[in-house]
């Protein structure tokens, strides 16, 4: 396969794969601080880069008290294992991301994952208000754009052009498009930014050059997830595109098990977990409703069934 060369351009942060602490809340809404202890060491032994609160970690519907002893026990337990952390910040009051934010550095977190307000889809020059209120602010902070299409504005490669080169504490962005046309514009744009894929953004991604890989269905096996990232680092398109038609596939299983009332991104994430901490919460925080036990049940046989090597 002929791919076309990215632009040569020195990233701000590495390859790699990023993964997502999900929130296991006891009936009461509190944190289960032991298992969630687990689950970020569990996890920093696959890969140093680890965040919370994005929409699988529920960063839309925490309260302050709630962010606060998420994110205290989060960077202790990280730090302990030599990890790499990140924080979700999102709100629909950029006010309220500053706070976050302060709280998150008194924690000594240096490394944010933002998300542009959601109340409304916000113009050009209200986006560059927004990056520029962040980013000027705390320049002792790197930050990560997460770029959702739920917003109703996706970022293009020349919004990002501008934007990366007014701040060189935007180090990436998230993206869970696959859109080819989309992503071989980001990847052989030439910019400093490191882009984290979802798949199978992140399979066609690699065919333009290294990048990072945002694991979702994937960290079911870690064994078997590493292979895929290796695969696309190293170009093995054939091994590659397996892994990736595996993850697809199981992701459509998993659509057709779940529950009508279990729509929001976090119902499907903390079912990845419990593959290897059974004992793992599938509840979210109110209004929204999580998977069921019985529909866990089903997708491990499923699994079990149809896709052996990933259990």
């Amino acid at each position: 396969m002929k791919c076309s060369k990215m632009s040569e351009q020195k990233k701000r942060f590495p390859e790699a794969i990023l993964a997502t602490c999900c929130i296991p809340w006891e009936k009461d809404f509190s944190l289960n601080e032991d298992m969630f202890r687990k689950l970020i060491r569990l996890t920093i032994n696959h890969t140093q880069y680890v965040y919370i609160f994005g929409t699988a970690g529920e960063g839309y519907a925490v309260n302050e008290s709630q962010y606060k002893r998420v994110v205290s026990v989060f960077a202790d337990e990280v730090e302990k294992c030599e990890g790499i952390p990140m924080v979700g910040v999102i709100s629909s009051s950029l006010q309220d991301m500053h706070d976050k934010i302060d709280i998150a550095k008194v924690a000594g977190i240096r490394l944010f994952q933002i998300s542009l307000p959601c109340w409304d889809i916000p113009r050009e020059f209200e986006i560059d208000t927004f990056f520029n209120s962040i980013l000027l602010e705390h320049r002792d902070c790197q930050f990560l754009h997460y770029n959702r299409r739920l917003q109703g504005h996706v970022l293009g490669v020349e919004e990002y052009t501008r934007l990366s080169n007014a701040h060189p504490n935007l180090i990436g962005a998230k993206i869970s498009s696959d859109s080819i046309t989309y992503i071989h514009s980001l990847m052989t744009g030439g910019l400093p930014l490191q882009w984290f894929f979802t798949t199978p953004g992140f399979a066609y991604a690699s065919m333009y050059g290294k990048c990072g890989l945002l694991i979702a269905a994937a960290s079911i096996n870690w064994g078997m997830a590493k292979l895929y990232f290796r695969s696309g680092i190293d170009k093995d398109f054939d091994t590659l595109m397996k892994y990736q038609q595996d993850i697809i596939d199981i992701v459509n299983e998993l659509i057709e098990i779940m529950p009508s009332e279990a729509h929001i991104d976090g119902a499907y994430d903390k079912l990845y977990p419990k593959m290897y901490l059974p004992d793992f919460p599938l509840c979210l925080l109110p209004p929204y409703e999580g998977a069921t036990e019985e529909t866990f049940n089903q997708f491990r046989k499923i699994i079990s069934t149809y896709y052996p090597d990933w259990l």
